[in-house]
């Protein structure tokens, strides 16, 4: 039979979850574009400025998906870590902080099956190789939570100021750098469609008005590179900054 103590236990790590889950989503009415969301009560009917409406619109559906499917591996996370740091306080961080690659692992499965879609979509193989668009997710989303994990644990002893951390990291998370990783994603996946099925040199492409750069700019001013090889960046294909929504081409004439 089930002791007291169990079913407190268990009462515990349920209510963990549960109070992570309660907590509002940021992105409800809103599209996400180029690593940002905006409000846009209308729908998804956005041009990105000369990238063709129809993929603009299935790189923005493959992040919004990708995103949705990560922020319930997140969620889940934050209520283990929640209830860990009641049972051990900040030996609970150990969970996320120790083993990367398991952690990369889970979110890489949630937005997997979006990016394989993407890729489909634009014209690619569904097995094209994602680890350049994974990448952007370890890279924007999961890197900078384990560096403050590993940070708060080195410091904090207090179980309280432990899980108000959590809560507010988890949180930024989910409205701001889950959003961006799989905006970043699906143009990486974009870019290496791109690559896969050209049948000759491609152009460096910036939205106008858009959120890059000097850096970008350098890579547009290129001109045609042959598929695969560097741009003035040091990359292959966009994205080359995390707010990138740039594209690949092949020359128009």
């Amino acid at each position: 039979a089930e002791t007291v103590l169990e079913a407190a236990d268990r009462a515990a790590a349920a209510g963990a979850e549960s109070e992570a889950a309660a907590e509002p989503e940021d992105d409800a009415g809103e599209t996400l574009v180029a690593g940002e969301l905006i409000e846009d009560p209308a729908g998804s009917d956005l041009d990105e400025g000369g990238l063709d409406p129809a993929r603009a619109a299935a790189r923005e559906r493959a992040a919004a998906d990708a995103a949705r499917a990560m922020k319930k591996v997140l969620v889940e996370e934050q209520g283990v870590l929640l209830d860990g740091i009641r049972r051990s306080g900040a030996a609970a961080l150990s969970h996320v902080v120790d083993d990367p690659a398991t952690h990369d692992a889970a979110y890489d499965e949630a937005a997997t099956a979006s990016l394989k879609d993407l890729a489909a979509e634009l014209g690619g193989s569904r097995r094209l190789g994602l680890g350049a668009a994974l990448d952007q997710i370890h890279t924007i989303a999961l890197e900078p939570v384990r560096q403050r994990l590993g940070e708060v644990a080195d410091r904090v002893d207090d179980p309280d100021e432990l899980s108000d951390t959590v809560r507010a990291l988890y949180r930024e998370s989910r409205s701001r750098r889950i959003p961006e990783a799989a905006a970043a994603a699906a143009v990486a996946v974009d870019g290496l469609v791109a690559i896969a099925t050209a049948d000759g040199p491609l152009r460096w492409r910036m939205v106008p008005g858009g959120p890059c750069g000097p850096d970008c700019a350098d890579n547009e001013l290129a001109g045609e590179t042959p598929a695969g090889d560097e741009y003035p960046t040091g990359h292959r294909h966009p994205p080359a900054h995390d707010a990138c929504s740039c594209w690949l081409e092949p020359d128009p004439g």
